[in-house]
């Protein structure tokens, strides 16, 4: 906000609003809203009701249970977009029994993804098969997601040597990620009917950050992970090659694959669009068979936008008010 900017800063208070206005010396066409004043609302019930008493005039991450009440108000609507944002569940590679590549596949197979999309998000999310996208570059809609298989996930629990299952600590933020903590809670149901006893623990993320870099985060914890660029490698490189403090890490940095590792390697080296194609596609391959993460779904954004606000959203969560307007 300090610089060539369409905004110049005015005031900021720490837990407060942080206020910009217009600059009068921007070198493009001057904005249509001269006054920003940007809130930190963390609850989403405080959030929402900013939006329908006018106090907010945009806000993100709508739980889907208020919409038809946003709808309703008469002072504001909804907007939607596909997101650039995943959610996954980090499996421990390392240690315990998410070491094991039985297991990993066994928590895939046991969690009914498209269940925990029409019951908990009401819809508002889209299957994936890996942590690629459609959107992205390098994405292969050739790979399909795992099915709902409880009983092949017994069979696996029973092969890697967990005929009577285990317990571990399921680690979750609360309100980071839209129905992040909800969800955590339908995936331990579901693990439960496997045999997998899941402790869902919920933390403010700051909490959930610290716990990850000092890999004291449960087996499994639940993440959101967005790119600005849509390419593969800004997904596959950064969640799954090979930590240069491993086998420490962080509680993110947990999976190894030298195979992998030089095909993402590759990827970001050679010039020739097919061929970097080809090599996400391997790459996506060996981490699908591998089961690295329990694979869910892409996020659709959720904002609540007065009607006294032109503005559409994007698929990279910007909110840029230079493009929006007064009505």
């Amino acid at each position: 906000p300090v610089g060539t900017g369409p905004y110049k800063f005015v005031s900021w208070v720490k837990d407060g609003d942080l206020i910009l206005e217009a600059n009068p010396n921007y070198w493009g066409t001057a904005p249509k809203i001269k006054t920003l004043v940007i809130r930190s609302i963390p609850e989403s019930t405080t959030r929402v009701a900013a939006l329908r008493t006018g106090e907010a005039d945009i806000i993100v991450n709508v739980p889907p249970a208020d919409i038809d009440g946003i709808k309703g108000s008469g002072k504001a609507d909804i907007a939607t977009v596909p997101s650039g944002r995943l959610m996954h569940v980090i499996l421990n590679a390392q240690d315990g029994p998410t070491a094991n590549v039985k297991v990993r596949q066994a928590i895939n197979y046991a969690v009914d993804v498209d269940s925990i999309l029409k019951n908990v998000v009401s819809g508002y999310g889209i299957r994936i098969a890996t942590l690629l996208i459609p959107q992205d570059v390098g994405y292969d809609p050739n790979l399909k997601p795992y099915p709902y298989d409880p009983e092949k996930a017994k069979q696996l629990l029973a092969e890697a040597g967990f005929p009577n299952g285990f317990e571990v600590v399921f680690d979750s933020p609360k309100g980071r990620y839209p129905m992040d903590s909800e969800v955590a809670q339908a995936i331990g149901g579901q693990l439960e009917k496997v045999g997998i006893k899941a402790k869902v623990v919920t933390n403010e993320f700051a909490l959930f950050n610290s716990k990850s870099d000092s890999r004291t985060l449960g087996a499994l914890s639940i993440w959101g992970w967005g790119t600005l660029n849509f390419d593969a490698d800004g997904r596959l490189r950064s969640l799954l090659a090979t930590a240069s403090t491993y086998p420490k890490g962080n509680a993110r940095q947990t999976y190894s694959n030298k195979q992998f590792d030089a095909l993402v390697q590759q990827a970001i080296e050679v010039t020739d669009v097919n061929k970097r194609l080809d090599l996400y596609k391997q790459a996506q391959k060996i981490v699908y068979d591998e089961a690295a993460h329990l694979f869910l779904y892409q996020l659709v954004d959720i904002y609540g936008v007065s009607k006294r606000v032109d503005w559409k959203p994007r698929s990279d969560e910007m909110v840029w008010p230079y493009y929006a307007s007064l009505k």
